[in-house]
């Protein structure tokens, strides 16, 4: 440029100078880079660099610069701020010029021949930037834009001659206008940088991030400002895409815990404000682990897709649905009635009975629900604890139903997570015990085998019986550990009974497994592993799964049974006929034997009609399947008459013998005398 320019960065560290520059001061290009301005001109006189740190320009101020010889000079300062093409502050530009008097004239020749040279450079870098440039009137109108501007807009240059930047702001966001502050010294307004939205003639939305420099463009004797627009839309998506992320669960595409947490404490502070009602369900989903277990962790995943959109498709345009953890989901129900959650929670069980289409299965798939209706009192933490463990109760209760939170659960919540807490514990602390009931010969009554029972001696309890642990077991997937220490010690003292009592007649041993046992992938390894360390016969070994487990894809669980059975195990039905099984899946089942549900049982020889005629049905389908029948829950003569009435080989129940602990089988064995 012919005039003397520098440049320095935010600090005020020049960071460029022109040959003009040096030749004016002095100095040379390497003595000045990296020095502070005030080395030429003293920051005592900076009032032009205050005005243009607030983002002002400010023209023709006439103040003193310092020679490298000491000597000063008046001189003519131009100075602005000085953006890169994002937008953000890079530095602060100085335009000097001498205005010696004795040099007037050829200065102010000088200075013409340098304004003209500045124009034509002005105009030269509008027409040809890379940001949209338009020169705007006092009244906001363009009156001149480059290419860049036109293509931002999308519309041609005639299109926008006259027009405002407003005049294309989408209808929601046309109130607002540009956020401008006047300087207190110089009274111009000065714009700071914006982000807006501007709508395209096809109706699409960009962003663009607008600067609109103070008035110091004159042409033709009127002053024009300078509006810069800088494309910003790909950064805006990529910000609402990393937003999205960060407050929507990426499997389901719901709000997740951190769009639950603010949207229910919003709904909570509005509630407290209008005196209306807050709904919170909180619902958990009861076959996910067999889903996820049998069919493998992608028809997890499905399940939990399709669920999120069942759920979405039931709420108000004004619910919240989001999912918690795992299979576990949320909704938040604002500005509601008793009434109308009531409604919603009927439909959410009712869908239990709708299947899922997933990889060539029907999965059905019902929820525990806990319920919370508050008029804000409580906090979002709060509230949400009290739902799960609303949620908790519904699902002890057997899943597939409702509860509304009630402050007593509290309590039961608390002694809940103390028996998970310590039952953690009790494997490595040795405090649970495997007890054993005796399977006689009905006709006989001679033992033939027994059945492990774990018990947990509880150091201050006492004596806890499985429906107490076995579901927290379940649930906390402690079942595997336990089910395995279970197994070794069932089999490892049923092989010392056949050594040490012969009476016993080499009884056989049979261990419950649960459906979690089932479908874990390393069940039927370590059943192999147990019968190898042990010695124990394989074909003494009966393994029990209930009818109801054991039906829950059936398909996956077949591949597990047929393994088993290829071991030599021997396999039972366990409470048959209070399931779902159907004669056409029990023909393709391998097992061996059925066990009659003790339900069935209780009522033979007493007031219930239809107990003996359901054992005898099952005794039959055992009998024409070949299948061995077992009677569990035997407790009085007059049902082991109606049971040797109606075929039924043999019988377990306390009429023999209740649980016992080891160490007392054998005293059992030797001291019992034979019935009459």
């Amino acid at each position: 440029m012919s005039v003397a320019m520098i440049l320095t960065n935010t600090d005020r560290k020049i960071v460029l100078v022109n040959d003009l520059a040096e030749l004016l001061f002095g100095y040379s290009r390497a003595e000045l880079l990296g020095r502070r301005i005030g080395v030429l001109m003293p920051e005592r006189d900076g009032v032009a660099e205050a005005e243009s740190t607030s983002g002002c320009t400010v023209e023709m101020v006439e103040t003193k610069g310092r020679l490298k010889n000491g000597a000063t000079i008046d001189i003519s300062l131009s100075v602005s701020l000085v953006y890169d093409a994002d937008g953000v502050k890079y530095g602060i530009s100085y335009i000097v010029r001498d205005i010696d008097t004795t040099s007037h004239v050829t200065d102010h020749h000088l200075f013409e021949t340098q304004r003209r040279e500045a124009e034509t450079n002005f105009q030269l870098s509008f027409d040809m930037s890379l940001i949209g440039m338009g020169m705007v009137d006092l009244d906001g109108r363009f009156q001149r834009v480059n290419l860049t501007l036109c293509e931002i807009f999308g519309r041609t240059e005639n299109e926008l001659l006259g027009k405002r930047a407003r005049d294309f702001f989408p209808p929601e966001d046309a109130r607002s206008g540009p956020r401008s502050s006047a300087h207190p010294r110089s009274g111009v307004a000065v714009t700071v940088p914006v982000e807006r939205r501007y709508l395209r003639p096809d109706g699409g939305v960009i962003w663009a991030q607008e600067i609109i420099s103070s008035a110091t463009i004159v042409d033709g004797g009127h002053r024009y400002s300078l509006l810069q627009l800088q494309d910003i839309t790909s950064r805006k998506q990529a910000e609402e895409s990393l937003s999205y992320q960060l407050f929507h669960d990426t499997l389901t595409g719901l709000g997740n815990r951190l769009l639950l947490r603010e949207t229910l404490e919003r709904a909570l502070a509005n509630a407290r404000e209008s005196g209306r009602q807050v709904g919170v369900l909180f619902l958990d989903t009861d076959q996910f682990t067999l889903v996820n277990d049998g069919l493998g962790h992608s028809a997890g995943d499905q399940l939990l897709v399709q669920l999120a959109r069942r759920l979405q498709a039931m709420v108000r345009p004004t619910d919240t649905v989001a999912r918690f953890s795992g299979d576990e989901f949320v909704i938040v129900c604002e500005d509601t009635t008793v009434e109308s959650v009531d409604r919603l929670v009927k439909r959410i069980l009712a869908s239990g009975k709708e299947p899922f289409p997933i990889g060539g299965h029907e999965v059905f798939a019902t929820m525990s629900v806990g319920i919370i209706i508050t008029n804000g009192d409580e906090d979002a933490g709060c509230v949400l604890r009290n739902a799960d463990t609303a949620m908790y109760h519904a699902k002890h209760d057997g899943g597939g139903r409702a509860i509304v939170f009630r402050q007593e659960m509290h309590s039961t919540a608390s002694s809940r997570l103390d028996l998970e807490s310590q039952l953690r514990r009790a494997l490595d602390n040795r405090e649970l015990r495997v007890y054993y009931q005796p399977v006689v010969d009905i006709w006989t009554e001679d033992v033939v085998g027994f059945e492990a029972l774990v018990r947990w001696d509880h150091p201050e309890r006492g004596l806890i019986l499985p429906l107490e642990f076995i579901p927290v077991a379940e649930e906390t997937g402690m079942i595997i550990p336990i089910g395995e220490w279970v197994l070794r010690q069932a089999l490892t003292q049923a092989q010392r009974w056949r050594t040490e009592a012969p009476r016993a007649l080499n009884p056989w041993i049979a261990v419950n497994v649960s459906t979690l046992q089932l479908r874990d992938a390393n069940f039927v390894g370590m059943v192999a592993d147990v019968l190898m360390q042990t010695g124990f016969d394989p074909t003494a070994l009966h393994l029990e799964i209930t009818e109801t487990g054991l039906m829950n894809d059936i398909g996956a669980n077949l591949k597990t049974l047929h393994a088993l059975r290829t071991l030599g195990v021997q396999l039972s039905i366990d409470d048959f006929g209070t399931g779902q099984s159907s004669l056409s899946y029990l023909s393709l089942l391998p097992v061996q034997t059925l066990k009659i549900g003790c339900c069935f049982i209780a009522g033979l020889g007493g007031e219930d009609p239809h107990a003996s005629p359901i054992a005898d049905v099952i005794v039959s389908v055992g009998r024409a399947l070949k299948l061995t029948v077992i009677a569990e829950g035997v407790e009085t003569m007059e049902q082991l008459q109606e049971l040797r009435r109606i075929g039924s080989p043999l019988g377990q129940g306390f009429l023999w013998s209740q649980p016992l602990p080891s160490e007392k089988i054998l005293e059992w064995l030797g001291t019992r005398l034979p019935r009459e």
